[in-house]
Formats: structure tokens, sequence, C-alpha cells
């Protein structure tokens, strides 16, 4: 990650909704053989199963992504003198939607499948934050505020998420009785993730004005374990639960800074603090 900024992008709460296309997975529920049940559940049922089972799925994701760097601009109350106030102004994530597609292949005979899948989240938000007029309250960016700062009187805040992982893992089948079978599996993961983060000051309509770019972006691979449980209540009815851990290892191309300032008399300047 860069010398001074780490990305931290985690989904704090996953709700998956709306639509779960998942052909044949009610087959899940059953044993892969022709059986005899009436043991779990009330009604005895025969299933004949194929060799080879093909599912494909899609998901609706509802995700908020966040990170630690989002602090956009500071506030600073000059009086009193001795002892200044300053606050601090965070761009705050909302909910996005996203979606998540995959693939599954499921060999009965041994119990086993095979998945592919692909989870897509890109999402943008912004913030703004002005002095109220006859204040002499100021903001501006961490490294250039105070007395010899700029006196801006407006910030605004926007950051650009992306977000897309690759998982493919083979998943062995395990029958405790006839209503209930879970798939432990284990494979492979990649992520890319970026964050386009750009904040504006403006001292007053007509004057000098600053923009500040800030890319990052995270390229990474890793081991992978999904636990899916499937309880079948009755004939039609089932619970299904899946929980997925992935250890993701990789490199951050070093973020760095643009700063463009603007003026009416001058012209653009572009330059790369150190």
């Amino acid at each position: 990650m860069g010398e001074h900024q780490t990305i931290l992008f985690e989904v704090k709460r996953m709700i998956q909704w709306i639509a779960k296309t998942l052909v044949g997975l009610w087959v899940l529920a059953q044993p892969f053989q022709a059986v005899e049940s009436s043991e779990c559940c009330n009604s005895p049922l025969s299933i004949a199963c194929p060799r080879y089972l093909f599912t494909l799925e899609a998901e609706a994701l509802y995700l908020q992504p966040t990170a630690s760097n989002l602090h956009y601009c500071a506030e600073a109350q000059p009086l009193p003198l001795p002892s200044p106030d300053w606050f601090i102004d965070d761009i705050d994530p909302d909910y996005h939607w996203g979606f998540e597609i995959g693939a599954t292949a499921f060999l009965t005979e041994q119990y086993t499948k095979l998945k592919v899948n692909w989870t897509h989240l890109h999402a943008t938000d912004s913030a703004t934050h002005s002095i109220p007029v006859g204040t002499q309250n100021m903001v501006g960016p961490f490294f250039e505020i105070g007395p010899d700062g700029a006196p801006y009187t407006l910030a605004k805040g926007h950051v650009k998420f992306e977000y897309d992982a690759i998982n493919l893992d083979y998943g062995i089948g395990i029958n405790f009785c006839d209503c209930a079978t879970a798939y432990l599996s284990a494979g492979i993961g990649g992520v890319r993730i970026k964050e386009d983060l750009t904040f504006f000051y403006v001292e007053s309509p007509g004057t000098i004005s600053r923009s500040i770019k800030t890319p990052t972006t995270f390229w990474g691979a890793g081991p992978q374990l999904d636990l899916d449980l499937n309880f079948r209540l009755c004939q039609g009815l089932q619970l299904v639960g899946k929980g997925t851990t992935t250890l993701f290892v990789g490199s951050s191309k070093k973020p760095h800074r643009l700063l463009f300032d603007l003026s009416p008399s001058d012209p653009v300047r572009c330059f790369r603090p150190k």
C-alpha cells in the first residue's frame, strides 16, 4: 500500500436480495442417487439424478463501500487565537447496487462441483462544505490550513470506488442426512480495487481555486474457502446458507497527488508535491 495512505475497502454490511436464479438448486438438498426417504421429512421422495448438472446464478447486491482516507477538508475557527478549533469533514459513502454472476458444474456421481463467479461494484459519492457569510472561519486541505493558508470558503469532495473480484473453487459434498447437505470448497480468488479521490477548494467566485486528485489501485490474489449449507424443511421449501473467506495478497500502485491551482490572472499550474 502507499506510504502515507492505506485503502481499507471492505464491505461492511452486505445485503443480498432480489432474485437468486439458481437452476437446479433444489437438487442440492437431495442425495445424488435414487433414494426413498422418510427419516427427516414427512413425505417420502424418490429422485433419479443425471451424472452432470449445470447451473447459472445471478445475484443483486446492495453494498456500502468505505475507506480510511475520506477526509476531504478541515474547517478552522481562528478565535480564540490561543486555541483555535478544527473540524474534520468526511465523505460518507452510501449504499449502491452491484451484482454477482456465476456458473457451477455438478458431478453428481463424485458428489463434487466446480464453480466460477464474478462480483462487481462501481460507486461514486460526494460531499460539500461551505463557510457561512460573515464568519472568519476557513476550510482547506490538511496540509494547508491555518494563518498561512488560502482562505477557502467552499470545499467539495468526490470519491469513486471500483471493485471487481473473480473466484474459482472446487467443492466436495457432505450428505448429513436425506434433508441436509453441505459443500466444503477451496479455490483461488483475484481482486482489483480502485479508489479515485478528488478534492476541490474555492476561495470566492472568480478568485483562486485548487483541485487535488489522488488515485490508488490494488491488485491481489489468494486462497479462498467456501461453505454452502442446504436444509430441506419440506417439499418445495428449504433453507440455504453460505459463508466465504478469502485472503488477498498483492501490490498497490503508490498513490500520488495531482494539484491544480487556477486563478483568473495566472495560467493553470500542475505539480506533484513530495
